[in-house]
């Protein structure tokens, strides 16, 4: 399977995009880039601390997301604005290099995808591939095994993977679909899919 010069990996927390990334790195000699080693999470830690609900990225889709600051408070624009300095590592990397795999799309909230709409602008040859695995599985694997024990958390676990997969995906391949080759991996079971359908069918 032929992939673009620059390759973003993406699922939830623990679906494989990581392992998956590193063995892309590995046998098509890309660079590979950490997006948590890169990411300033302080940063964004900061910002959702000072507004209830920040922008998402799907959300800002939905109330055009070009114009999302315009009626924002002015706490709100602060911390969009430090959202918008936690990622500048990540945007640093991904434009100084020629070929790679990161392990992330840096475009989880308003500002970061409006600097990936922007990014994709000037740099055609992309891809992205979104991992998933089924729910179940998911919320068994090491890093969700707490939810097991406390019901409320693996509600919110839920919540989270549904969001995702069932919103910023979506999100992203319709805005997307003509700027960037779209691929579909089944974590589960290691194998590509032909088509998101197939994927969300089979996970």
């Amino acid at each position: 399977m032929e992939f673009s010069r620059k390759v973003f990996v993406t699922g939830v927390s623990g679906a494989g995009k990581t392992t998956l990334a590193k063995h892309l790195s590995a046998s098509t000699h890309k660079l590979y880039l950490s997006y948590d080693d890169l990411y300033n999470y302080h940063l964004s830690t900061t910002a959702e601390g000072m507004i209830e609900q920040p922008v998402s990225a799907h959300h800002a889709n939905s109330i055009e997301w070009e114009k999302w600051g315009t009626e924002q408070s002015d706490d709100q624009i602060d911390a969009h604005i430090l959202l918008g300095m936690a990622s500048e590592r990540v945007y640093e990397l991904i434009n100084k290099e020629g070929e790679y795999v990161i392990d992330a799309v840096p475009a989880a909230n308003a500002p970061d995808l409006l600097k990936f709409d922007e990014y994709l602008k000037k740099n055609k040859d992309c891809s992205i591939i979104v991992v998933k695995c089924k729910q179940e599985s998911w919320l068994n694997r090491p890093n969700q095994i707490i939810s097991q024990h406390y019901p409320e958390k693996k509600e919110k676990f839920k919540k989270m993977y549904d969001d995702f997969y069932y919103g910023f995906i979506d999100t992203w391949q319709s805005k997307w679909k003509n700027d960037m080759n779209f691929y579909f991996y089944n974590s589960d079971d290691s194998t590509f899919c032909n088509s998101k359908e197939e994927l969300y069918d089979r996970t």
